[in-house]
């Protein structure tokens, strides 16, 4: 039954159990120091099996949040983290011993009114700063690889609302989406096929198409095709997004450029603006528009049915809220049985 357990768990991908593990340490804390306080023995047991027991006890989850609540957790986190111990709290076939409750979460909602808004946070990149964007790499003395390369990136982070692990080269040196896995359509779009999604454990591969936008400054299809054009030498098993010598970009190097400009740009925010930025800005844009939830959760791909692209909403001004965004959600991120070229 232990093997049993260790291939259920194993389905889930490596970067969920890396947040849901400090979650199930927090949780060892706070065990111990409950026990330190009411003058008991420490809790002997370590492991995620003997811990099981203790986390399916009536009223010990509600004492967990209120104790993460008092530690300065956010109300975010403490979620992420009862995520992890209903994961941790499993049987080998994945029927949790940690029911849902509503005291919970009626507790955590307490703690998200106590601590109001997150102070200092990401800030999101809309279609009005993704253009600003856009037009400062048109306008920096930057040679035209490098210009076409970040107008790619930037276009493609934006209206995929996408993670760029899923694409850029992982410091555990995957090759997440190479030339091969990029395809330009009849109908002047540009096709991704991934190999690897966060919530897709399955292996199934996903297509996420690009659509041309007459007028559009920052049109994805264009930006892509305008590397492509660039590209078009490379071998098909090379990294996609790579350097004008080659080398694979990493999520830092991303980062660290995309800080760089946002600082010309909007020199009083610096430092705020990560690459979540962008997925934070189309969700947020297509969520003031009125777009379904349905359609905004096949942008993102997010697990269908799934509300956790909520955290990713900001409020916005109405001049941040872009005309097209409506239109572009329904055409951008569909799923594939298979591999398909055009």
């Amino acid at each position: 039954m232990k093997a049993v357990t260790v291939l259920a768990r194993g389905s889930l991908e490596a970067g969920s159990v890396k947040t849901y593990t400090p979650g199930l340490h927090k949780f060892q804390s706070f065990v111990k120091d409950t026990c330190a306080q009411l003058g008991c023995p420490v809790w002997p047991h370590k492991s995620t099996s003997d811990i099981r027991e203790l986390v399916s006890t009536k009223g010990v989850m509600e004492a967990f949040v209120t104790y993460a609540h008092k530690k300065g957790l956010r109300h975010k986190t403490i979620d992420v983290y009862m995520s992890g111990l209903k994961y941790f709290g499993t049987d080998a076939f994945g029927r949790p011993h940690v029911p849902d409750s509503l005291t919970v979460k009626r507790l955590l909602k307490g703690c998200q009114k106590a601590q109001g808004a997150a102070r200092d946070g990401k800030l999101g990149i809309g279609i009005l700063r993704l253009r600003k964007l856009v037009n400062c790499l048109d306008q920096s003395d930057a040679g035209r690889y490098e210009v076409a390369l970040w107008k790619a990136m930037f276009c493609c982070a934006f209206f995929a609302a996408s993670r760029i692990s899923e694409y850029l080269l992982t410091h555990d040196g995957i090759k997440l989406l190479t030339c091969e896995k990029v395809t330009r359509l009849e109908n002047g779009g540009i096709r991704f096929l991934l190999l690897k999604t966060k919530n897709n454990s399955a292996g199934r591969s996903q297509e996420v198409d690009f659509p041309r936008l007459e007028g559009e400054p920052a049109c994805p299809a264009t930006a892509l095709g305008d590397f492509l054009t660039i590209r078009q030498s490379s071998a098909p098993n090379t990294p996609f997004f790579a350097d004008r010598w080659g080398r694979p970009i990493v999520p830092d190097q991303f980062n660290d450029k995309l800080k760089m400009l946002m600082a010309s740009i909007e020199p009083g925010l610096r430092g705020r603006f990560t690459s979540k930025s962008f997925r934070i800005g189309v969700t947020s844009d297509a969520f003031g528009l009125g777009v379904s939830a349905a359609d905004i959760g096949n942008l993102g791909r997010w697990a269908v049915g799934s509300t956790a692209y909520m955290s990713y909403v900001v409020s916005l001004a109405r001049a941040e809220r872009a005309v097209r965004v409506q239109r572009l959600v329904s055409q951008v991120g569909r799923e594939a049985d298979g591999e398909s070229k055009v």
